[in-house]
């Protein structure tokens, strides 16, 4: 039977009492599951809630207390699944309990062997597995030091050495002096290769993709293998004139990341059933000026709707895929790291953000940030650095992207900051804004186009210049304030009489409301009137 005037008014206070115990749990903790109760929570406390039900691996949002939203999109993953919550990413390996070694947390399944036969890496995600096997023999006990194994030796002279990333792993051989260099077994690299669930195929850029056998799709890729011997220490930025820096004969520790390298060059990769064949470039091999350690790199990591890469003008075909720690933007200097700089000519960087989440909702404001690592003056004076837009709708940065076949696409450029920056760590607040202006017509552009990616860029303000050279953290972030436009509600869900066995919650969807100036009596409809015009 419907429902007693006296019974919905009781239904309501006691919706109110548990509503209200809801908002200030949510304003004293900073965190609500819902868009609804987070808005609701900060309005009340002044400050930022979280919305829970959207946080994910590269993205959170936060209600504000004017009623509005703000969320930020991370190039790199700032946290991972743990159970039934999330953890902040961390690549430290942890042993097992059995002998293999794992990251603290990581957005894949990732496992480094403990020494002996097996495979020395293997990595996993929704089911499907790649993973890699040293053929020469079993290994040595890794010497463990903090994202990195290390396994000594694995021929004479040249060490095995992985190291866990966030969203994947890299494998180097590290050939530590000359000696070592001209053993023919290195003209050809071969590991042992296989997988679950995947089929791995080289792109025709060098890249290799690991695709979903049953469903396609990419689950794990690399851009293409790269080497590089080891270049002298690097001299701290100066405006004065070029010291002598050559290679060094023996360096105790490689450079793992290839912008703190020497010379480069690429790896040929050849993929088949069950093998990984590297082959590498014999003339930096056991060049006469070859700095050692060189170190041979190809890196796997996971595929998402988030991506960065470095290109270079020197190097037109090859690209710094998913980058470790930062890389270089604008004209490498060879004045300052001329073994570093050798071939590379101008470097640019590029971005990839999703953008579906923002399909229909009204944009605010939005910014990009960014990390400055490093600069080329002592004194950090100000030099220009641009902001562009890269493409236009749903243009992606794939392991494929290059110098080449990016040079046209940078038609926009959006904002442009001239202004002293003091470099920071990639683990520190960033200190390189790009706000509003052309940012949020084209973020505007996006929402209300229903984009899925939209893709930046950055670019030293004058590339023929050492003077503008910064170093740039990969972990770039994407920062929007937004409103979402009320839902209409249909007519047909409208209605005047609650009706047995409805709940309180559904007269707050009624266009009409319930009469509060009137004490109908018990099994009178309850009366209706036409909202207030806001």
């Amino acid at each position: 039977m419907p429902a007693t005037a006296q019974e919905v008014v009781a239904a309501q206070q006691a919706d109110a009492v548990l509503r209200a115990g809801a908002v200030a749990a949510a304003a004293q903790s900073g965190e609500a599951p819902s868009e609804e109760l987070a808005k609701a929570a900060a309005k009340k406390s002044g400050h930022a809630v979280e919305v829970t039900s959207l946080r994910d691996e590269r993205r959170d949002v936060f209600a504000n207390a004017d009623g509005s939203f703000s969320a930020r999109e991370y190039t790199q993953p700032v946290r991972t699944r743990r159970g039934e919550g999330w953890v902040p990413v961390d690549a430290t390996l942890v042993d097992n309990g059995d002998g293999t070694w794992s990251p603290k947390a990581a957005t894949v399944d990732l496992e480094f062997s403990g020494g002996g036969n097996g495979p020395f890496a293997r990595m996993s995600r929704i089911g499907r597995e790649y993973a890699l096997t040293w053929p020469g023999g079993a290994l040595p006990t890794p010497k463990v030091e903090a994202d990195t194994a290390t396994y000594a030796e694995v021929l004479p002279g040249v060490d095995l050495v992985v190291r866990a990333g966030i969203e994947g792993f890299s494998h180097y051989f590290v050939v530590k002096t000359a000696e070592a260099a001209a053993n023919p077994e290195l003209d050809t690299l071969e590991l042992g290769l296989s997988t679950k669930g995947l089929t791995v195929k080289e792109t025709p850029g060098g890249a290799v993709q690991a695709v979903d056998s049953a469903v396609g799709g990419t689950v794990f890729e690399s851009g293409s293998a790269s080497m590089w011997d080891s270049a002298a220490p690097v001299a701290p930025a100066r405006a004065a004139a070029a010291q002598d820096t050559g290679p060094s004969a023996v360096h105790p520790r490689p450079a793992l990341d290839a912008a703190d390298g020497g010379r480069k060059a690429r790896v040929g990769i050849d993929v088949a059933k069950g093998k990984l064949t590297l082959r590498p470039d014999l003339k930096l091999l056991r060049g006469k000026n070859t700095g050692y350690p060189v170190v041979i790199d190809p890196t796997p990591r996971t595929t998402g709707t988030t991506a960065w890469t470095g290109v270079m003008s020197g190097m037109p075909n090859e690209q710094d895929w998913k980058y470790s720690g930062d890389a270089g933007v604008g004209l490498c200097p060879v004045d300052q790291t001329p073994a570093s700089c050798s071939g590379i000519g101008v470097r640019r960087l590029l971005f990839s953000f999703p953008m579906g989440f923002y399909k229909g909702k009204q944009i605010l404001s939005s910014t990009f940030s960014a990390r400055v690592a490093k600069v080329y003056w002592n004194d950090f004076r100000a030099e220009p650095i641009d902001l562009y837009r890269v493409g236009g709708a749903n243009y992606t940065v794939t392991e494929s992207s290059n110098y080449s076949n990016t040079s046209d696409d940078w038609t926009n450029q959006l904002l442009r900051v001239n202004q002293k920056i003091v470099p920071t760590t990639c683990g520190s607040q960033a200190n390189l804004h790009f706000s509003n202006g052309a940012v949020l017509t084209d973020v505007r552009a996006a929402a209300a186009g229903g984009w899925n990616t939209m893709s930046f860029g950055l670019r030293a303000g004058d590339e023929t210049a050492y003077a503008g050279w910064k170093r740039i953290c990969g972990n770039a972030y994407l920062s929007i304030t937004y409103n979402t436009p009320p839902l209409q509600v249909a007519n047909a869900t409208m209605s005047s009489n609650r009706g047995a066995g409805a709940s309180p919650t559904r007269l707050r969807r009624l266009t009409w409301t319930a009469c509060r100036s009137c004490a109908p009596r018990p099994g009178t409809p309850i009366t209706r009137r036409r909202p207030a015009t806001r």
